[in-house]
């Protein structure tokens, strides 16, 4: 038993490692720019945090974190208050940097940051309420390959402290620096229910926010100035959930939410380098599929057959496209995406780039068999046909067990 359950402990470990690996690759020398809300800032929370953060940076990402204070939920600051907000920030300061160890640098100086107060708002005077002035973007991507960067939201101008809305400090940076994320730690669970896609437009997460979420403009401010202002993505990250960050980034899965400004996927013929990621996309139980499995020795050997659908750098969809030369006829296999890219127009991508490329070799009629999406094909104008109809090597090795639905188009 015990020799069973350490075999079954090293085969996932290796499985982890080999989903994770085209992410290390896609975010090495990435900048990143880490939000931490206040009320992820507890001891115990934030260690865990700061952890994720070390090991992402020994990846090779590139990292600018800023912590939040308690000012990030008032309108107004009183002069009386501003010697709270600066305990606060340099408590929480502390302890990122004692978790952080030698890996940190702590942004501070005229050289590349500096700030003034906001002035008046709407009638009103937010004398000790500022705003940064980045004035070195490139000095801060240089200092970012050595160590983690550190920004406190509370700033001096002239003789006077200034508080700075940290959230809002966040996004400059990451929109200034033309950051790939802006990574938004949150304890909100309302943020990761089910009622939430894994992966959202910003049209979408601003409407979803709008109905749920109290106080909905200032968040969805944020991520709307951060996804407009040329940041790739957005990522909503539970700071309450063990490794949540390190799942969100380097597994198909993720664990938040990702916020994109539109859809955006794209189909290629598969390399060998893509065989591992569609073994365990046919293998995975949460893909949706209508096919047989493919064994290692078929993939190995055919994978050139493939087309596949990327999105975030990982695959997320395939098709095969097996050829008959002799009937001139070809057949669409191994149809699948994974469970969270469902609904989104990517099978509908596979299908057209594949019948296109058929087009474009001279083939004019191509075939599915499936059990469960005949709606599907039919809606992309294919048809029930007989059995007769296949080609005959497809006849000797069609599994009437199985008893697949066979559908057939035509081209002009």
């Amino acid at each position: 038993m015990k020799k069973s359950i350490t075999v079954n402990t090293h085969e996932a470990y290796f499985n982890t490692l080999q989903e994770a690996a085209p992410y290390v690759r896609n975010h090495n020398a990435a900048l990143f720019v880490i939000h931490i809300p206040i009320d992820c800032c507890h001891d115990t929370v934030l260690e865990s945090i700061v952890k994720e953060i070390k090991i992402i940076h020994r990846f090779g990402s590139r990292l600018l974190v800023v912590h939040g204070s308690s000012f990030d939920a008032v309108a107004h600051v009183p002069k009386k208050n501003i010697e709270r907000y600066q305990r606060e920030s340099r408590d929480v300061r502390y302890r990122i940097e004692k978790y952080l160890g030698d890996e940190y640098s702590v942004i501070n100086g005229t050289a590349t940051v500096s700030c003034k107060p906001v002035g008046v708002v709407e009638g009103i005077e937010h004398r000790y309420q500022g705003t940064i002035l980045i004035r070195s973007p490139d000095l801060l991507k240089q200092s970012a390959r050595k160590s983690v960067l550190l920004y406190s939201p509370i700033a001096s101008y002239q003789s006077n402290q200034l508080v700075l809305n940290s959230y809002q400090v966040a996004v400059d940076f990451a929109t200034a620096l033309s950051a790939k994320k802006l990574i938004l730690y949150s304890s909100k669970r309302s943020l990761f229910s089910a009622q939430l896609s894994s992966q959202v437009t910003v049209h979408e997460i601003s409407s979803w926010l709008k109905v749920r979420i109290k106080n909905y403009k200032n968040l969805s401010s944020i991520i709307e100035q951060a996804i407009y202002g040329n940041v790739k993505r957005v990522h909503l990250v539970n700071g309450l959930r063990s490794n949540g960050l390190l799942t969100e980034l380097y597994t198909k899965s993720g664990s938040g939410v990702l916020i994109r400004k539109g859809a955006h996927h794209s189909i290629r013929r598969a390399t060998k380098q893509d065989i591992s990621s569609i073994k365990w996309l046919l293998m995975n139980p949460n893909t949706k599929n209508y096919f047989l499995k493919r064994t290692d020795a078929y993939l190995e050997k055919n994978y050139n057959r493939f087309l596949v659908a990327i999105s975030e750098g990982a695959l997320v969809g395939t098709c095969e496209i097996i050829l008959f030369r002799t009937s001139h006829m070809a057949e669409l296999g191994a149809v699948c995406v994974q469970q969270e890219f469902a609904n989104k127009g990517i099978v509908k991508m596979l299908i057209n780039r594949a019948e296109n490329e058929l087009v474009a070799l001279g083939y004019h009629t191509v075939f599915v068999l499936t059990t469960k999406a005949e709606d599907f094909f039919t809606r992309l104008g294919y048809r029930r046909t007989g059995f007769e109809s296949l080609p005959l090597v497809r006849q000797k090795k069609y599994d009437r067990k199985r008893n697949s639905i066979i559908l057939i188009k035509k081209f002009e």
